[in-house]
Order: structure tokens, then sequence, then C-alpha cells
């Protein structure tokens, strides 16, 4: 999935997938819906990756043949 806004701050790119980490204000959001996300993917030994492209962040999530 591709946004469109722009991209993440290549300085938080490494963060973003870590637990409880959010960029939104106290009242809204946990910071957990990427790491959960994640985990999820690496327990089917898939992988979930983000990277900037041109128009903004390519979200990429990869899950293994059955």
């Amino acid at each position: 999935m591709e946004e469109s806004a722009g991209g993440i701050d290549p300085e938080l790119l490494d963060e973003i997938f870590k637990p409880n980490f959010t960029t939104k204000r106290d009242d809204k959001g946990t910071g957990i819906g990427l790491y959960m996300s994640t985990q999820i993917a690496q327990k089917v030994q898939g992988s979930l990756t983000v990277e900037n492209e041109a128009s903004g962040a390519l979200f990429r999530l990869e899950l293994p043949l059955p």
C-alpha cells in the first residue's frame, strides 16, 4: 500500500515498527498498530517493511506461499 502524504521522516523510519511508538498526541493512538502488524507477519515467516518513494511511503507486506 502506498500513501501520498509525502512519506515518513527518514529519521523515524527505524522507529515506526517499535512498540508504543507514535507521532500522535497522547490522547490519540497507542503506537501499537504497526508493531503488532510486524509481529503477526513474522509469526507466519513474513515481513512488513516501509520505504519512501517519490509520492509517499510504500508499505510492503510479504507473506510466504502456503
